[in-house]
């Protein structure tokens, strides 16, 4: 079994190995600090070729640092030829290396002390721990608790029928509270729905009162004008609403009995309306276009004829709930059984016209007629009389 002299002696044999092949491969000088050892510490300082390896006991003081550099100074700067020559015989190394670095043995050395608590700081301990630790749990829970109230009431407040009323909510014996007052149950119960929503986890304690709110009448006005403006935005609706100490007067027209009623419905909800009443009247959309014939034919005249078919597509398809009468109109004085035919075929080609485009034949209806058309008389030119007028069918009202 080897001595520890022996494997000191070999460690270092390999620490310098290590280094050698370090500075052979990269080139450069790597100082190597301290190595920790079993429990000992192992102290290295290199210069050049030269390596002060110490093993100690304990945590050197800065006065051993500075007298340790300062002798491996010294021994560098006499013997560092010698020592850069060594070639791993003890006998060829200065008996005055030896001299100079038994100096070390007498310097003092910060040894590690072992701390042991005493019992008066265990029990302030456990004291502050038995404080600080549920103080803590308390603060964590108070945390999450409010994130949910803030987090729910947020969600409140961006609904806008919800926005312009005071509700809160509050975490009471792991429910959610809901407080306030709502002007009806429609909007308690979507007040609800979106707590469930946004906090999906927990119990709801739906406590929202319903009471008639009095309605800021700034905002009143302003709500029916807004809603006034969207519902103009709809094909065939042109209104205009005045509102005036909780009643709102409408006046316009409007293509169906229904938007009439959606009116009516949509400014009914507005917070502070108390009655609408309207003016409004159902005016069937118009479509003033006239096909033209050739005297005694079924042939259209050519001015304008592609243009005035595209027009008609596009209104149809602009209302498609519209159906169209082509009323054809063939005028003869002498009361012959050929003008009605003739009116009717009139008619029968511009339904074969609007056929070719894509319209659904169900919706175009086609008959003759051999009186003079609406707004023509015997003085007009006899061209005006050799025509198609379009007239719209309401199926939907």
């Amino acid at each position: 079994m080897r001595n520890p002299g022996e494997m000191v002696a070999g460690m270092l044999t390999a620490i310098r190995s290590f280094a050698n092949d370090c500075i052979n491969q990269s080139g450069n000088v790597t100082e190597l600090d301290a190595i920790e050892y079993g429990t000992s510490k192992i102290i290295l300082e290199v210069a050049g070729y030269c390596y002060l390896a110490l093993v100690m006991q304990g945590e050197p003081s800065k006065n051993f640092i500075l007298k340790m550099r300062q002798i491996f100074s010294k021994v560098v700067q006499t013997h560092g030829d010698s020592i850069e020559k060594f070639d791993g015989d003890p006998d060829t190394i200065p008996i005055e290396v030896h001299t100079v670095l038994e100096e070390l043995k007498d310097t003092d050395i910060q040894h590690k002390k072992e701390k042991k608590l005493s019992p008066l700081l265990i029990l302030c301990l456990t004291v502050i721990s038995t404080i600080f630790i549920p103080l803590g749990f308390w603060q964590y829970h108070t945390g999450v608790i409010h994130s949910i109230e803030n987090q729910t009431s947020l969600a409140l407040t961006s609904v806008p029928e919800l926005a312009v009323y005071r509700l809160t909510v509050q975490v009471e014996y792991n429910k959610l509270k809901l407080t306030g007052r709502l002007p009806n149950q429609l909007l308690r119960q979507k007040a609800e729905q979106i707590v469930k929503v946004t906090s999906p986890n927990w119990l709801i304690d739906n406590q929202i009162l319903l009471v008639e709110v009095p309605a800021d009448p700034v905002l009143a006005a302003a709500e029916v004008k807004r809603i006034t403006a969207v519902l103009n935005q709809t094909d065939g609706i042109g209104i205009s609403a005045q509102y005036i100490a909780g009643k709102v007067a409408v006046e316009g027209t409007v293509n169906r009995i229904a938007d009439a009623q959606i009116i009516a419905h949509a400014l009914e909800a507005v917070p502070g309306v108390k009655l609408v009443s309207s003016a409004v009247r159902v005016q069937s959309p118009q479509i003033e276009v006239r096909f033209y014939f050739e005297p005694n034919s079924a042939s259209l005249m050519r001015a304008n004829l592609g243009y005035k078919v595209q027009q008609v597509k596009f209104f149809l398809n602009q209302h498609p709930n519209q159906h169209l009468k082509i009323i054809g109109y063939s005028y003869d004085h002498t009361g012959k059984n050929t003008s009605l035919k003739l009116a009717f075929m009139r008619a029968k080609t511009v339904q074969e016209a609007l056929i070719k485009l894509g319209i659904e034949p169900s919706r175009l209806q086609i008959i003759g007629k051999t009186n003079l058309p609406p707004g023509i008389d015997v003085t007009h030119p006899l061209w005006l009389s050799r025509c198609v007028v379009l007239e719209l069918i309401n199926r939907q009202l």
